[in-house]
């Protein structure tokens, strides 16, 4: 990473001793030199084998060593001041900077040597900036929150609402008294608190900072066109490569970022830039919205791409992005808030003329005796899920009555855990759907296409094993009508960029049950199918380029197999970790591989297991399974275990072979396989 700030007028010249006894001195000094360093105590530690010289444009004969031109630090502090960030490190050569804030003050400067190209940041409990479009709804009061005007009635809000100014948004029960507190002015929700019957405090943000009424866009908003010529990859593994050579392919510089386990990504080594943002743990690193926006600051990025999983759907992040005046590579902060919330993406499927699954739009109340209305309206069974839920997790099939409210209250706990929220909703469970998806991809000046669909029913405990596209015996009559809804639903809420609309199939009939506001994992086979490059056209929605293909022009050729190979026990299923000592992967016509590894990568226990995903494509189904049979069959992996002996029975399984088999196969599959 090179930072040219040379047109800073920051001087500092300080003599560093050296080390006592193997550990860093310390020397407190003040300089007068700059208002900045003026204001601030400065400690500088070395941990280099000989002496520092730190200066510019002046140097210390008697003391020999590196020079490190510090006028970059003016602007690290200005930064950091600017900024809610208390603590900022960043590398260059063999020296690291960090800048720490206490409660008066930008008072303590570090200097110690490290590994090259490192920036972190430690958020602090504000968020990053000010953001004048937004505002946080306090408590004026000391009391108990109640979001209902009455125990098993409706919330007088719900996220992703449009409110009034004056309309009543919750009360507060302070001294027997209620107090209705009423919106300051008209906005969405795009927060919103998870307390209900708890007790809040004078002056803070109800709930934490997360009821946030925003402004709804003006329609000209989305039609902006934003060029930018580097795009920084919020993300790891085989979807940083992927979006890197996207990313490529359009003439755009790359900033990659890593965390410490991540170092020796080979995609670093090919970005433009590439950054260690923190530690292992992905909370400090790829979840740290600050390091994130500091990373593009001090390398001149003009987007961030999230790529999928960690903040690629949180509205929050891509609104402190934009507030940065950078441009997030996917929907805006209001779309994601809007499909986010389970209830409100239905409601507004609903009003596109969307079928979805048998259930109210609304959460559930806390009464048990409402609850027990519900489900028996519904009939049983029904599943129990978390309206800000995802990923498999926060969900749960009840079967019968006398099971419903332990089933309730374990939910309920897991939300609340899992995404800081414990609202719930309920639909009916089906028995034998498939799993059947739908890619959109809109652009800035409301046009929007549906590129075919998916099927992903081949799931273990809600994760997606195997997917294909076009999903197999599925009329085009049927699906149709389903796709321009989707569309339609699409430039009512001016969604930008790609998603995917999910959907249970049973009996010839479509359900809607979520939308995934970003890429998806299984986005290749569409590519394979359509022949669209789906993460170009992302990048390209965001720089406001107008779609270049309209309904017409998409078409479904052939078929694409799409397995994910993961590192884990292929019996146990338990993350396998450690170095591959060799790899051979499948080559060949319509045979891809999207992945990071290589001979000597170490897969880290920090993440998700999966390291590639094999593609293929073939003029038909049956061909295709074929080729995927090869690929897996050339597909080794050393060093570590995989799912590729797995992936290789399931392909040779007759029922998989009619493309019939619904979301429930294959963990009865694998049942009848564990008996002896």
């Amino acid at each position: 990473m090179t930072l040219d700030l040379s047109n800073s007028s920051f001087r500092l010249v300080h003599r560093l001793a050296p080390e006592h006894n193997g550990q860093p001195k310390a020397h407190p000094i003040k300089t007068s030199s700059d208002p900045i360093a003026e204001a601030s105590m400065l400690r500088i530690t070395s941990l280099a084998p000989n002496p520092i010289n730190f200066g510019m444009g002046r140097h210390d004969p008697e003391m020999p060593g590196t020079l490190m031109d510090l006028s970059k630090i003016k602007t690290l502090i200005d930064f950091v001041g600017q900024s809610k960030i208390t603590e900022l490190s960043v590398t260059e050569k063999n020296v690291t900077v960090r800048i720490f804030r206490n409660a008066t003050s930008l008072s303590t400067l570090a200097m110690t040597a490290a590994a090259p190209g490192t920036v972190s940041a430690v958020p602090a409990a504000a968020a990053l900036g000010n953001r004048p479009s937004t505002f946080s709804v306090k408590a004026p009061v000391l009391g108990v929150l109640h979001r209902t005007p009455a125990p098993g009635e409706a919330p007088f809000v719900r996220l992703g609402d449009e409110v009034e100014e004056g309309q009543t948004l919750f009360v507060i029960e302070a001294m027997k008294v209620f107090n209705s507190i009423s919106a300051q002015r008209s906005g969405r929700i795009v927060f919103l608190t998870d307390i209900d019957g708890g007790e809040v405090e004078t002056g803070r943000p109800s709930g934490g900072d997360r009821l946030m009424p925003i402004p709804v866009p003006a329609p000209e908003t989305f039609a902006t066109k934003r060029l930018f010529d580097s795009v920084l990859i919020a993300n790891r593994g085989e979807i940083a490569a992927r979006i890197q050579a996207a990313c490529r392919a359009l003439d755009l510089k790359t900033v990659c970022v890593c965390s410490e386990a991540d170092r020796d990504a080979a995609y670093g080594k090919t970005a433009d830039s590439f950054l260690c943002i923190g530690p292992s743990s992905a909370t400090k690193s790829y979840l740290n919205r600050d390091a994130l926006l500091l990373a593009a600051r001090l390398t001149g990025a003009g987007a961030i791409h999230p790529g999928y999983g960690f903040l690629s759907e949180n509205a929050a992040f891509a609104e402190a992005v934009e507030k940065a005046g950078l441009v997030f590579i996917g929907p805006d902060a209001r779309s994601i808030a809007i499909m986010g919330d389970k209830i409100s993406a239905k409601r507004a499927m609903l009003a596109a003329g969307v079928p979805c699954v048998p259930g109210p739009d609304t959460a559930l109340p806390d009464d048990p005796s409402v609850i027990e209305k519900i489900a028996n309206e519904i009939g049983y069974p029904v599943i129990i899920k978390a309206t800000a839920g995802g990923g498999g997790r926060g969900m749960r099939v009840v079967a019968q009555a006398d099971q419903l409210h332990d089933a309730i209250a374990l939910t309920r706990e897991e939300a609340r855990q899992a995404f800081g929220s414990a609202e719930l909703y309920m639909e009916k469970f089906l028995r034998h759907p498939r799993h059947i998806e739908i890619q959109v991809l809109c652009d800035s000046h409301g046009n929007a296409v549906w590129l075919g669909h998916r099927d992903c029913s081949m799931q273990r405990r809600h994760q997606k094993v195997v997917e294909e596209a076009p999903a197999p015996g599925v009329a085009e009559a049927i699906i149709a009508p389903v796709g321009e809804a989707c569309v339609k639903a699409c430039q009512q809420i001016g969604y930008r960029g790609v998603g995917t609309f999910e959907f249970l199939y049973e009996d010839g009939a479509f359900y809607f049950i979520e939308m995934n506001t970003r890429l998806q994992v299984e986005h290749p086979v569409t590519e394979m199918t359509s022949g669209v490059d789906i993460v170009q056209e992302q990048i390209r929605a965001a720089q406001g380029v107008p779609l270049a293909i309209t309904q017409p022009d998409v078409t479904c050729n052939g078929h694409s197999f799409e397995c994910r190979i993961n590192a884990e026990d292929p019996e146990s299923f338990l993350s396998s970790a450690g170095v591959i000592t060799d790899l051979s992967l499948p080559q060949g016509e319509g045979i891809r591989v999207d992945t990071h590894i290589q001979a000597g990568y170490k897969v880290s226990p920090y993440y998700d297991s999966l390291i590639a995903k094999v593609i293929v494509h073939a003029p038909t189904r049956a061909q295709a399974m074929e080729k995927m049979r090869q690929a897996l069959g050339n597909t080794r992996i050393d060093g570590i275990s995989t799912n590729i002996g797995f992936l290789q029975t399931l392909f040779e399984d007759e029922a998989f072979a009619t493309g019939e088999t619904d979301i429930h196969y294959l963990e009865q599959w694998l049942k009848l396989r564990s008996k002896p």
